[in-house]
């Protein structure tokens, strides 16, 4: 059960993801360029559906990194342990990612991993603007 949660913000970003990239194909929804940003217009049922489904995901999306730890009332507290956690994240600008907070540290691969996911972000949208 717990993992069924866990996977659900991917499952309804994926779907939500497929659902308005289907209705840019199709012509049903148009897409431009403003500055650096994407501006999506569309009144088909698939994109309305793809934004309803987007923002569940990212609304849904606190689930999939919520802790199934679950300890007795003096775990973490035995010979002066202490478990402390840090805010941090990661931001993409295009393929460009900024690490903050505790994930400034992050390793290389974790870098690596950022800029593929950006490049290939930032390749799908060259490849709709420009022919599709």
């Amino acid at each position: 059960m717990v993992t069924a949660v866990r996977w659900l913000p991917v499952a309804l970003l994926t779907l939500g993801t497929a659902l308005v990239v289907h209705s840019v194909v199709t012509g049903s929804t148009r897409l431009y360029l403003l500055v650096v940003l994407p501006v999506l217009s569309g009144a088909s049922w698939e994109f309305g559906g793809g934004v309803l489904l987007l923002m569940a995901g990212f609304f849904t999306m606190p689930f999939a990194f919520s802790s199934t730890e679950t300890g007795g009332p003096d775990e973490g507290h035995r010979s002066g342990s202490t478990k402390t956690t840090e805010p941090g994240g990661v931001l993409l600008l295009g393929p460009v990612p900024l690490f903050f907070g505790s994930w400034r540290g992050a390793g290389r691969g974790a870098y690596l991993v950022a800029v593929a996911v950006g490049a290939v972000l930032f390749a799908a949208l060259v490849l709709l603007l420009f022919f599709f």
